[in-house]
Parts: structure tokens; sequence; C-alpha cells
């Protein structure tokens, strides 16, 4: 968030987490055994945590939101590992670094951070059971912290994006 905006405002990215492909090519992304991601941003269930005969859902990419919300409000990974077998680790069966370590002024309220360590839990089955129930929780905070309500013309686009792809 080094960048702003011409309105001074935080300028926001959006980022590939290392799986887009050409789209002029055809590739099997569900190949038994091939890793496709950032290591920093996966989730449990993509590191081995699914048990036989489950699959990945959308519950994985709400983790991989987390991660970087993390980043984003912190500056810093919720999680370290100093090789890929740490990192892999931390992200199997370590807690997120104390939001009091990394947030020590406590810039991020209580109740954001409650929202991104719920989507960081490591049983899938205790985060949100969408992204639709993750966007409700971050839009009623925004309302209860700010006293403003998301602006509608947001939320007409994101209905219209939603349609789009049902």
């Amino acid at each position: 968030l080094d960048e702003l905006d011409e309105e001074d405002r935080p300028q926001i990215k959006l980022i590939d987490l290392g799986i887009s492909k050409a789209l002029d090519r055809t590739l099997d992304l569900t190949v038994r055994g091939v890793f496709l991601g950032k290591l920093k941003y996966s989730s449990p269930e993509q590191l081995g945590a699914l048990a036989p005969g489950e699959t990945l859902d959308g519950r994985s990419d709400l983790y991989s939101l987390g991660v970087a919300l993390y980043e984003l409000l912190t500056g810093h990974p919720p999680l370290s590992g100093e090789s890929t077998r740490a990192t892999v680790g931390a992200h199997l069966f370590h807690p997120p670094i104390p939001f009091s370590i990394t947030d020590p002024e406590g810039r991020v309220p209580e109740e954001l951070r409650a929202a991104v360590l719920r989507a960081l839990e490591k049983k899938r089955e205790a985060r949100f059971a969408s992204a639709e129930d993750f966007d409700r929780e971050i839009l009623a905070l925004q309302e209860r912290l700010t006293g403003r309500k998301a602006a509608e013309p947001t939320r007409k686009l994101l209905s219209q994006v939603r349609a789009k792809c049902a």
C-alpha cells in the first residue's frame, strides 16, 4: 500500500496468486499431485489437509484472501517460515502471528481482526461458508465501525458480477 491514487487514497491492486495462464492455452488445472499457486497464500487443503475423497472448494480461496488481508492490514504475513517445509508446516499446524505482535498499536479493530482470523482457520468448516458470508461480515463491520453503509454502487456492481458468474 505504498502507492496512492489521484485522490491520495491507498491504491489497491488485484494480485495473481500464481495460477493464471495465457487464455489461448488449454490446461487441466485438476491434475492430481500438481500444485498450482503461491505457497505463501496456500490453504491447508491445498497443502494436503484434505481427507481422502474430499476436494477443494471456495473456502480455500477465503483462506488465501485472509492471508492477503492480514498482510494488507499489518504489513506482515500471518505465518512465517524460513523454508518451504517450515511454511507448509505453518499453514498446516501453526496459528497466525498474533495481531498484538504485528499490530501493537491496535490500528486494526478487534472485530476486523476476528473476521480475518476466521478466514485463516485451519479447518475449513470453521471459516466463512462462502465469499458472500465473508462479504456480509465485512460490510456489516464497515457500517458499525464507520457509521456508513457500503456504497450502493459497489453493491450493484458486485450483484452484476455475481449474476454473470452464476
